[in-house]
């Protein structure tokens, strides 16, 4: 797909599916409002100036379209309006402030409901509507590539090296982890590739799982060392993946080296050069014989206007799609909807340790969307939003002031003492709150920004 076309398609999907979960969000608040007859002057999504502003003939209720489509809002009589209402006569009861604190509870916590039942339904379309997708360990092989001519043939097997390896005929071997942040790094397929007179550990990470992956697209080369040079060394005594590998395998004779803070010290090609590939394998895997063999192919890389690439061996990993049992998969709607909200519950917690750097704003949400469109499924793109939904129910339940949780709380709060507390407080302390949150989100948007683009990873 055309780079621009997949971006423009990408925007629209991201603006749609942003402006559904503020839609459902709001429509909570603004159903339960008209449930107990409050008076709602304006159903908005959006901030700033309106695009499309109108009510139906007799109706009420404005229904605009603002600028800015990052939030939105319903205007309700009794709250602070600027003075929007003008000289409507309005009874007392119809205000939000004139109804039971129940039925005002259950108003201010309809937006976050609705934003769980959304989750809920996008995760039961992503399970049980689409088949699971995972990456197996057979290969695909192109007839005269050079991979055919080194012997390699359809329905061979690669073989993962490392001990975090679980092989199945349907379930994909599981991606090396380093225990201390859970970041994936990929398959081990030879760790002993010489280059330039270093060694380096070739690790293969998919990169898409809507379709076979080219073995060469997605090999990530990183600096490997023997156990001796590691434990020579104080710096190459910061990655836990050594420490599991020594402790359950010592056949490898090299082993990747990984820092800490995600920084990874993967080779990045600067010229054009070779090197020898490795590949243990099965061949006639599927034979009650297979034969374990070995195949070394030479890998020459280029230079492209999308930087350094590796040739092409004529090797994919065959991608398998299949369905689940139902019951498994009703299963897997509840585990991801727990799994979503233990990752958002995290991602706040780490906010103490690790500042900004653990969030996304508008832009990171691009970039991941970007990524989805690009490489997964309509399944996985679901599950995104899913996770997004659960993230804006428990973000929204913050008592923190200009968020739902926290009128809940000025609401509790005066329900417990039988005391109403000045609006005046409440104003200044919602105005400050709001800025904060302002000053947060442009904070995070600067910080996206040079993290996607000034750091070199264009979004268009």
């Amino acid at each position: 797909m055309n780079g621009i076309l997949s971006w423009i398609i990408t925007i629209i999907l991201f603006i749609v599916s942003l402006a559904v979960l503020i839609t459902i969000h709001e429509l909570g608040h603004f159903a339960m409002a008209k449930l107990f007859n409050v008076y709602c002057f304006e159903f908005s999504i959006g901030f700033g100036p309106k695009l499309l502003r109108k009510k139906r003939k007799n109706g009420e209720t404005y229904f605009a379209l603002r600028a800015i489509p990052l939030g939105g809002y319903v205007s309700m009589f009794g709250e602070d309006t600027a003075g929007e209402f003008g000289d409507l006569q309005i009874p007392p009861e119809r205000s939000i402030e004139g109804i039971k604190k129940w039925k005002k509870a259950i108003i201010l916590s309809a937006g976050i409901i609705m934003n769980v039942i959304l989750a809920l339904t996008i995760f039961s379309i992503s399970n049980l509507c689409f088949k699971q997708t995972a990456f197996t360990t057979s290969f695909g092989v192109t007839e005269n590539s050079l991979a055919y001519n080194a012997g390699l043939r359809e329905n061979d097997k690669m073989i993962i090296m490392g001990p975090e390896v679980l092989e199945s005929d349907t379930y994909s071997p599981k991606l090396l982890r380093n225990d201390e942040d859970t970041e994936a790094y990929g398959y081990l397929i030879d760790n002993q590739v010489v280059m330039g007179g270093y060694h380096y550990a070739a690790l293969y990470y998919p990169t898409t799982n809507r379709k076979d992956t080219v073995l060469t697209d997605a090999i990530y080369l990183y600096r490997a060392y023997t156990k001796e040079e590691i434990e020579a060394s104080e710096e190459l005594k910061l990655p836990k993946v050594f420490n599991i590998w020594d402790e359950r395998d010592s056949s490898l004779d090299y082993y990747p080296v990984f820092k800490k803070g995600n920084e990874s010290t993967k080779l990045i090609f600067n010229e054009e050069t070779s090197f020898e590939l490795h590949l243990n394998y099965l061949e006639n895997a599927d034979s009650e014989t297979p034969t374990l063999k070995t195949v070394t192919l030479p890998i020459s890389t280029s230079k492209t206007k999308n930087g350094i690439v590796l040739s092409d061996a004529g090797l994919t990993l065959k991608l398998a799609k299949y369905w689940l049992p139902f019951k498994e998969r009703l299963g897997n709607v509840f585990r991801d909807f727990g799994e979503a909200s233990i990752a958002v519950f995290k991602g706040l917690g780490s906010l103490f340790t690790g500042g900004l750097k653990n969030m996304s704003g508008v832009v990171g949400m691009l970039q991941i969307t970007a990524t989805y469109v690009s490489y997964r499924t309509a399944a996985d793109y679901l599950y995104l939003w899913g996770l997004i939904s659960v993230n804006l129910a428990i973000f929204n339940l913050l008592p923190f002031p200009g968020l739902d949780g926290w009128q809940l709380l000025v609401l509790i709060v005066e329900g417990c003492s039988g005391k109403k507390i000045p609006e005046k407080v409440k104003n200044i302390v919602s105005l400050v709150g709001i800025s904060l949150l302002l000053v947060l989100m442009v904070g995070i948007i600067f910080k996206d920004l040079f993290t996607y683009v000034f750091a070199g990873i264009s979004l268009l």
